[in-house]
């Protein structure tokens, strides 16, 4: 009878050991899926930041062309009204000049005239 006892204590602990050996293989692979799942999903976010950061730049350096480009028109602007005030400032000076100029001549001929004696009434 021992040997029955003892037969039936190793089928037993055999069939333990089968268990124990099972719920570790179970436990193993379930670590090991959780593993792949985490490493997917930090992959696909690392992903998705990478796309988000490269978006994130395109739109910077469109905000930034578009701000240069703006600027520059506005410099365009403002450098083409100061040339047409210029030119404006520039005009009323020269007709200013031609007027006095020629007021200048008028009286230098009404002088000749009058010491010549030709504005004289007679």
């Amino acid at each position: 009878m021992a040997s029955m006892q003892q037969s039936f204590n190793e089928g037993q602990l055999e069939g333990n050991t089968q268990a124990k050996t099972e719920q570790l293989i179970h436990a193993v692979q379930d670590t090991s899926s959780s593993a792949k799942e985490s490493a997917t999903h930090s992959t696909q976010s690392a992903s998705d930041k990478t796309v988000e950061a490269a978006q994130s730049a395109r739109d910077k350096s469109a905000e930034v062309a578009q701000s240069a480009s703006d600027k520059t028109v506005n410099a365009s602007q403002s450098v083409k009204e100061s040339a047409q005030d210029g030119a404006d400032q520039s005009a009323s000076f020269l007709q200013q000049t031609a007027e006095s100029a020629k007021n200048i001549a008028q009286g230098a001929v009404e002088t000749v005239k009058n010491s010549l004696g030709y504005n004289e009434k007679k």
